[in-house]
């Protein structure tokens, strides 16, 4: 689930960030073979959704890469 699914506002949320971000999480997944965040505590997985970085794919292209590190409205 995307960071701004998170917040609670009045206003609520876009809703194409989070669309982005998911596009993101899951061409990282497809390309790495693994999750970008992972726990088995839900509570602990949206910490790291919020408060880590985007890890960085290494060996793929300048284009994958530069898309998914600007695919976060964070």
């Amino acid at each position: 689930m995307a960071p701004e699914s998170y917040s609670a506002c009045e206003e609520g949320f876009l809703a194409l960030p989070p669309d982005i971000w998911s596009l993101g999480v899951s061409l990282y997944t497809f390309m790495n073979k693994e999750l970008p965040f992972y726990s088995e505590n839900e509570f602990e997985l949206q910490n790291k959704i919020e408060e880590d970085e985007f890890p960085k794919l290494e060996g793929f292209s300048d284009i994958v890469s530069n898309f998914l590190a600007h695919q976060s409205y964070r």
